[in-house]
């Protein structure tokens, strides 16, 4: 018995010291796909705020990301799915005043629309499309150049 307990230790020890093989591409043919195929990534923001409970402020970054452009991406920005081609944002308002926004990645299409629910307290909540934000590097950007200004959505939706 102790032969072959030292006979399996032997083994261990030698598929230890194997080298591992290299891993291939799956599939026949399959290749790597050419650079200028590959798809560009929207970047969104994704974050969600409530007003219901908490007073409105203007400086939360999530209401308001242009407020502090640096903070709101390091905190919020996202890349999104490949299958991702805009970013969405749902302003909520209860009886006109707004109580939330939600911004996330959307999908392959998006359209503006509302929806309204209640009866005498109506609540709605448009959703807005917009595109992606573009990722920008410093370096091409002209000695004291800002960014272009990132609004999404693109105009007032208070």
């Amino acid at each position: 018995m102790q032969s072959l307990h030292r006979l399996y230790s032997q083994k261990r020890k030698d598929d230890r010291r194997r080298a591992k093989p290299k891993p291939r591409p799956r599939g026949r043919g399959k290749q790597a796909v050419p650079e200028e195929n590959v798809v560009q990534r929207v970047n969104c923001h994704f974050c969600s705020v409530s007003f219901v409970t908490t007073k409105l402020d203007v400086n939360n970054l999530c209401y308001n990301p242009g407020k502090n452009v640096t903070a709101s991406d390091a905190d919020y920005l996202t890349t999104c799915s490949a299958t991702s081609r805009y970013c969405m944002v749902d302003i909520t308002r209860l009886g006109g005043g707004l109580i939330g926004v939600d911004r996330k990645c959307g999908g392959s299409t998006c359209n503006y629309f509302c929806i309204s629910k209640g009866y005498g307290t109506e609540i709605e909540t448009c959703t807005f499309c917009c595109p992606g934000k573009p990722v920008i590097d410093p370096d091409l950007l002209e000695e004291g150049e800002a960014p272009p200004l990132y609004k999404c959505p693109e105009y007032s939706h208070v």
